[in-house]
């Protein structure tokens, strides 16, 4: 019974600070919420600990947003999403594309000469490690090759 009556006491607290003048206490509930705080420490802090709370809102929500906040973030959101800084993200991958590239150049020149060592031919189907066809061997039809490799 004890919990129930000090819930009621804080929510008359509550209203009491509520600035909606349609909750406004009524004469007793005042008499009443004056009494308990009069009898108790605990709810006296935490009046003043509200109140506290409520000023100290009250002065951060002006200084924190000056004029034309909203639009300022909404400016901002908007070059984000249109690519402004499109840009920069493929500014990121220049280094590793880079080193990629640098890699993928190094691995093609070494097996050019591989092949063509193997090869003991410089030419572009020796650095690519193609075999030597003739003209003729490579319009020939598929199905003479066969017939000969089958005879």
């Amino acid at each position: 019974m004890k919990r129930d009556n000090e819930r009621d006491l804080k929510a008359l607290l509550y209203r009491s600070l509520d600035q909606d003048l349609s909750r406004e206490l009524s004469a007793e509930e005042r008499r009443l919420l004056e009494g308990a705080l009069a009898a108790s420490d605990e709810l006296r802090r935490d009046r003043d600990g509200l109140v506290a709370l409520r000023a100290a809102i009250s002065r951060g929500a002006v200084d924190s947003f000056g004029p034309f906040f909203v639009e300022r973030v909404m400016r901002r959101l908007a070059d984000t999403r249109v690519g402004v800084k499109a840009g920069q993200f493929w500014l990121g991958w220049v280094p590793a594309l880079r080193r990629v590239a640098i890699a993928g150049a190094v691995a093609t020149i070494a097996l050019v000469t591989f092949n063509m060592a193997q090869i003991d031919r410089v030419s572009a189907t020796a650095a690519l490690g193609l075999p030597d066809y003739s003209v003729e061997q490579m319009t020939q039809p598929a199905v003479e090759s066969m017939l000969e490799e089958l005879s």
